[in-house]
């Protein structure tokens, strides 16, 4: 996803641990999260417990399944590539309906899965006024590993990764907000110059 020239050993050692350490804390946040999601009030003290003692089975949901999409069609594209990115979002959920995903985007990526236009799926959705629920803020997590070091380019990537599935302006802004935390996990400025760049035309 980056380029690495230039960059010594150590320097590629310690981004490949923070990639891995941040796709990491995806899984495991989202495995512990996931069955207090929609639920209010502070985690039950006997549930950590039983974390604690391996007692308790965790299961990663949809957030994470389309953040490792989303880093599947990085990698492969070299870029962000919405119809390709719209199309590995629809395999994965073919592959894991069981995740977790919500109604409305599961039958979403159905359509895609089908050959329908993701774009125009997208904004047909909640009356036309497209989704605005935090799904595409919760995958953006490989574009901040990508544009490490630059704050705009990362905002319109995240921005333009969520309209595959989210097309209302607060779903879109949000994907674009949520990386700015996710920059600060590498060095200013970065060790090698990134190749990733926002889609044109």
């Amino acid at each position: 996803m980056t380029q690495v020239g230039g960059a010594g050993p150590d320097q590629v050692d310690d981004r490949e641990r923070r990639y891995h350490g941040a796709l990491l804390g995806v899984v495991v946040g989202d495995a512990l999260g996931a069955p207090f999601e929609g639920h209010p009030g502070l985690v039950p003290p006997a549930f950590l417990t039983r974390i604690d003692a391996g007692q308790a089975l965790l299961r990663y949901t949809d957030d994470t399944t389309m953040t490792f999409a989303l880093a599947e069609s990085l990698l492969f594209c070299r870029r962000l590539d919405l119809d390709h990115l719209a199309a590995t979002f629809a395999t994965a959920c073919q592959r894991e309906p069981h995740r977790g995903y919500g109604p409305a985007v599961a039958q979403l990526l159905g359509r895609v899965a089908t050959g329908a236009g993701w774009a125009q799926a997208a904004a047909s959705q909640f009356g036309g006024q497209g989704s605005f629920g935090n799904g595409a803020a919760m995958r953006v997590p490989p574009i901040g590993i990508c544009a490490h070091g630059s704050l705009e380019v990362a905002a319109e990537l995240g921005r333009e990764s969520a309209r595959v599935t989210h097309t209302h302006p607060e779903g879109v802004d949000a994907a674009g907000a949520r990386l700015q935390p996710w920059l600060s996990l590498w060095p200013t400025p970065p060790p090698a110059p990134t190749t990733l760049r926002p889609p044109t035309g």
